[in-house]
């Protein structure tokens, strides 16, 4: 199945919640707009469980390589 430009796709699965946030704001800082998709009540009240940093499929790329540290 080919990608959709406008498909949101996964560039990060993290449970740290410090990754999460250090996450978001590479991509802010880059204008990638992009959305968290998981478990982030067990986020807030436990700092565990995992979630999935997504973006559209035309910035993927991009992202991926920003986030290759984290």
């Amino acid at each position: 199945m080919e990608e959709d430009k406008d498909d949101l796709v996964t560039v990060l699965n993290v449970s740290n919640p410090a990754d999460i946030v250090l996450a978001q704001s590479i991509l802010d800082d880059a204008e990638i707009r992009h959305m968290v998709k998981g478990d982030r009540a067990l986020q807030g009240l436990y700092g565990m469980g995992q979630v999935e940093i997504q973006v559209f499929a035309s910035e993927a790329e991009r992202a991926r390589a920003l986030l290759g540290d984290v």
